[in-house]
């Protein structure tokens, strides 16, 4: 990962310096804050640096080099959390940083929030101030809108708002999206482990379902224990739906009697900062002949979704819609007369986040991981079916990454 983390960034400086044609500045990046009860790292900030600490910054200058700033704690924090990192050469050499310095004042607590002072900040707030007195140009990933990452959009804010540099930054969003979406072979290693272990999860709920389970958080209870047995939690809070649950998009309450019903189920695991995405359905009994019919049309049009998949074509795109796969799809359902029925996209980019950066406006190119999840929500009937499955976009069409789970 060290090795990586120190291509990726030296990548990113070669894009901004061509693209801006600049040779002197710095990119600034910023990792996660941590609650009491839960903490991911940013995923740009883990890509180009594989450090997984809370409350943490680094600056890349435009010759790579590439320093972490840390916390300074008034306390002890290996008393409270594992894998504390603290500023000195032996843990630059460790992380594949050129320095680690430490942020500012010492702070009260154990955790940095990104309600940070200035004093607890200041010696970043220095190196931006003496790179703007020194025409410097500054480069940071800009949340798309203060909804889409809370954490980052005001930490960015306040910190350069401290620093007098609200107007000094270019966005570089746009090239950290297209690294990230062409995954390299390490990065596939990963996603095939976390779908691995999402197969494995799936089995045991499956197992849990045809078992006659009575209540949805049995099959709930199942994927988790699977989960934390092959050492992944879950990539996203999984979904569980019986009967009419199944047609709700986004239900995840998990504690509804199944009643005989057919069980959607939409988990992936989380393995190594990678996630996997897969959604089946599953029946402890025979599906009713409309449930079938239903079922069989979805697996056809995911099939038939497969066969469009290639460089060139797009996941969505009204303006070509003959390459677009979701308008391919929603056109095969319409021509069953249920189009209606898919009210949702046929599928998104997959990665670090499991909807993962990538812009749709691009066509799909190798490298790119992406889902593809035909699905028909009969709401006035209960009967609610998705399949979703993974897949590698390369130079030829595709590999399903997921075909190893029962359908």
């Amino acid at each position: 990962m060290k090795s990586n983390v120190k291509v990726r960034r030296q990548q990113l400086v070669e894009r901004i310096t061509n693209k801006f044609n600049v040779r002197d500045g710095f990119i600034l990046l910023i990792g996660g804050f941590e609650s009491h009860t839960h903490f991911r790292q940013d995923s740009s900030f883990f890509y180009y640096t594989g450090v997984t600490e809370p409350g943490c910054f680094a600056t890349i200058d435009l010759t790579g080099f590439t320093t972490l700033y840390v916390p300074r704690y008034a306390i002890n924090r290996s008393l409270w959390v594992e894998n504390h990192v603290v500023a000195d050469d032996d843990t630059a050499q460790a992380l594949g940083v050129d320095k680690v310095v430490y942020l500012g004042n010492p702070i009260a607590g154990y955790a940095l929030s990104s309600c940070f002072d200035a004093a607890s900040v200041q010696t970043l707030i220095d190196v931006i101030k003496k790179g703007i007195n020194n025409n410097q140009s500054i480069y940071a990933i800009l949340p798309v809108s203060f909804y889409h990452d809370k954490q980052t959009w005001f930490a960015l804010q306040r910190l350069l708002t401290f620093a007098s540099a609200l107007s000094e930054v270019c966005d570089v969003s746009s090239h950290v999206a297209q690294m990230r979406r062409c995954k390299d072979k390490d990065e596939l290693v990963c996603i095939k482990k976390a779908v691995l272990c999402t197969q494995q999860a799936h089995e045991e709920a499956m197992f849990v379902v045809e078992g006659g389970a009575n209540n949805e958080r049995e099959v709930y209870n199942a994927l988790l224990q699977q989960f934390i047995a092959d050492g992944a939690t879950e990539g996203y809070t999984s979904i569980v739906g019986a009967g009419h649950n199944a047609t709700i998009l986004h239900y995840t309450a998990n504690n509804a009697e199944i009643k005989n019903s057919s069980v959607l189920i939409d988990a992936g695991a989380l393995c190594d900062g990678y996630v996997a995405d897969i959604t089946r359905v599953y029946c402890s009994q025979s599906f009713t002949k409309e449930q079938e019919e239903i079922y069989q049309l979805v697996l056809d049009a995911q099939q038939y979704a497969e066969s469009l998949v290639k460089p060139g074509m797009w996941l969505s795109n009204k303006n070509h819609p003959d390459k677009s796969i979701h308008h391919c799809v929603v056109d095969f359902f319409a021509k069953h007369n249920k189009e209606q029925y898919f009210y949702h996209g046929i599928g998104h980019y997959l990665g670090l986040d499991v909807h993962d950066v990538g812009s749709y406006a691009d066509s799909l190119q190798p490298g790119d991981v992406i889902t593809l999840e035909p699905g028909l929500y009969l709401r006035d009937k209960a009967i609610g079916v998705r399949i979703e499955d993974n897949y590698l976009v390369t130079d030829n069409g595709f590999e399903c990454l997921s075909s190893e789970i029962f359908k």
